[in-house]
């Protein structure tokens, strides 16, 4: 059995007569081996063939990036489970679906724009936002590449989602960071600029309610022979301004003046918890800044001032 001019394996055939054979018969036997030979290239092909298929799709199946196709029409002709995953549902729930209806409606356009540059013949990668069932919007990167038959038909394009929420996630950050820090400068430049106590306390307010969104803030500085809080400087949303001067007993916060005396941040999810019963009484108490976060401010190595947190109102 000879394929493509290889001995592939023989056709044997036997007789007990003499001279069985005519050379017709030999001829027909040579025949029928190489069809034989041809059919079990093909079989095996077929089997090598098939178990690629199973191989490729295993993994298709079986990667963390989401893998979709889609025809000329742009209706889904494969989704694989990853991809399921990042918009919900199951991949049989999408097949015959717009690929449009993967995405937010602010987000089509750039599937438009996409499909184009596939007709074109070009293959890129670009990010995109997914829409999950339940609303949440998947930032992904994109590898898209077209796909035409053998006449050089366009019949669609093949696309790869890589999620990249982590990246997004840790730019946003990033610039979290570098706007805080920029705000940082801002507030040492403007403290260093103060010429009084008071002036420091209000300008570094500005600042810190720019840095941590906040409904009201203060500092509060302690006069420990008097027993007493002396506020340097308030601001509220409610439009009460704290007035500076605004003195107030240290009876009853001792446990957190000696934590600040530490060092220590202190969080009070309710304030009005802490307060003394005389304030908790004032009409003009902002109900809105009820969790506190307390941080000690230090002078000369002594916890001398305190505090940008909600303050108690002014005296009237």
């Amino acid at each position: 059995m000879v394929v493509e001019g290889r001995v592939v394996g023989l056709l044997e055939v036997q007789s007990y007569r003499r001279a069985a054979y005519t050379p017709e018969d030999v001829a027909l036997l040579q025949t029928v081996a190489h069809q034989i030979g041809l059919a079990i290239q093909n079989a095996r092909l077929f089997q090598e063939t098939r178990a690629l298929a199973a191989f490729n799709a295993d993994v298709v199946n079986s990667v963390s990036e989401g893998i979709i196709m889609a025809d000329a029409a742009g209706r889904l002709t494969f989704m694989n489970p990853a991809a399921a995953a990042m918009v919900g549902g199951q991949p049989q729930d999408w097949i015959g679906r717009s690929q449009e209806d993967l995405v937010p409606p602010d987000q089509r356009a750039v599937i438009r724009a996409a499909d184009r540059r596939r007709r074109k013949g070009r293959s890129d990668r670009y990010e995109l936002e997914l829409l999950r069932r339940d609303g949440q919007r998947v930032p992904v990167q994109v590898s898209g590449v077209p796909r035409f038959d053998q006449t050089g038909r366009f019949v669609g394009s093949l696309a790869v989602f890589t999620d990249i929420s982590e990246r997004k996630r840790a730019e946003e950050a990033l610039r979290r960071y570098a706007e805080r820090l920029q705000a940082l400068r801002a507030l040492d430049a403007a403290i260093l600029a103060a010429r009084s106590p008071e002036e420091v306390a209000h300008v570094a307010l500005e600042h810190v309610r720019r840095l941590v969104p906040c409904n009201g803030a203060a500092v509060v500085t302690f006069n420990r022979a008097a027993r007493e809080g002396i506020v340097l400087a308030g601001i509220a949303d409610s439009g009460i301004q704290i007035g500076a001067g605004f003195r107030f007993s240290l009876v009853g916060v001792e446990k957190e003046i000696e934590a600040s005396q530490r060092g220590e941040v202190l969080f009070v999810p309710d304030i009005q918890a802490l307060l003394p019963l005389r304030w908790q009484r004032r009409p003009s108490w902002p109900q809105a800044c009820a969790p506190t976060w307390r941080c000690p401010c230090w002078q000369a190595g002594n916890c001398g001032a305190g505090w940008p947190s909600p303050p108690p109102p002014r005296a009237r």
